[in-house]
């Protein structure tokens, strides 16, 4: 009797610590194949807890920000499944890309689980080559950069006009070429198409320093008064420099970088834009 009795204190303890959750995941790796720069991909991952106790999911988080991850319940009774809805953004990456999804669990057998999303991104178009520099340039100085194209898509991609990130730079003039080029066949002369350049640009440059001037000034009152608790003084000499070294810069540099447009003359202008 008393083998009995302590053969079942023995199961008593033993039995339990048997029980324990279970991760069984269906894929732990998935190959989207080919896809092209830009498309987003789908995908949902699937696991059981084949355990016999409550599976607790602590965490899951990706590799990098292009991949989002859903979990459908953070607690998976004993034989239910899990689901974890993942999309990978393919937008800023090319050729192969290797993506890593960490599930956190507290299966004492696997505390991490990681799903991997793998592939190739097409990129439609190709730039060669796919940044330019030109390094340290002396004022005046004109440089120019062949960048070539390749359309790998199977349509048609019809480009528009390339513009640059700062707004006072254009990346083509071909339409500034044909405007004064126009103006100087009509009788404009050359001194009258560089005035007008002269004009555009320091108006920028003077609109350009009175709003630095006024968002300076801003964030300068708001320092004095709200965190150092002084009385702010309006400084007139800063509302008449910022738009002066604006009017003057600008002016200056916007006149020089488009000197082309006067002289080159205006026939080669018009007969090349034919």
């Amino acid at each position: 009797m008393r083998c009995v009795l302590v053969l079942v204190f023995s199961l008593m303890f033993v039995i339990p610590a048997w029980a324990a959750p279970q991760v069984t995941a269906e894929v732990l790796e998935y190959d989207f194949g080919e896809v092209i720069q830009g498309d987003k991909v789908d995908y949902t991952f699937r696991f059981r807890n084949s355990g016999d106790e409550l599976l607790v999911i602590n965490s899951v988080h990706s590799s990098c920000g292009c991949t989002a991850a859903l979990l459908s319940s953070k607690q998976i009774a004993p034989g239910d499944m899990g689901e974890i809805k993942t999309t990978f953004d393919s937008s800023n990456f090319r050729n192969a890309i290797h993506k890593t999804i960490t599930m956190e669990t507290n299966d004492p057998a696997a505390a991490t689980v990681k799903f991997q999303i793998k592939g190739q991104v097409k990129e439609e178009l190709t730039m060669d080559p796919a940044r330019v520099s030109f390094g340290k340039l002396l004022p005046g100085a004109e440089v120019e950069a062949l960048v070539s194209i390749k359309n790998s898509s199977k349509t048609i991609i019809v480009l528009d006009q390339p513009k640059a990130t700062n707004p006072s730079i254009q990346a083509s003039m071909d339409e500034r070429f044909k405007q004064h080029a126009i103006l100087r066949t009509l009788g404009a002369s050359r001194k009258l198409v560089l005035g007008s350049l002269l004009i555009e640009f320091c108006a920028l440059g003077a609109m350009a320093g009175l709003l630095a001037t006024f968002g300076s000034e801003l964030i300068v009152y708001g320092l004095e008064t709200q965190i150092f608790e002084l009385e702010y003084k309006l400084n007139p000499e800063i509302w008449l420099l910022g738009p002066l070294v604006g009017f003057v810069l600008i002016g200056c540099l916007g006149t020089i970088a488009t000197r082309k447009v006067v002289n080159t003359p205006p026939n080669i202008v018009l007969r090349e834009s034919v």
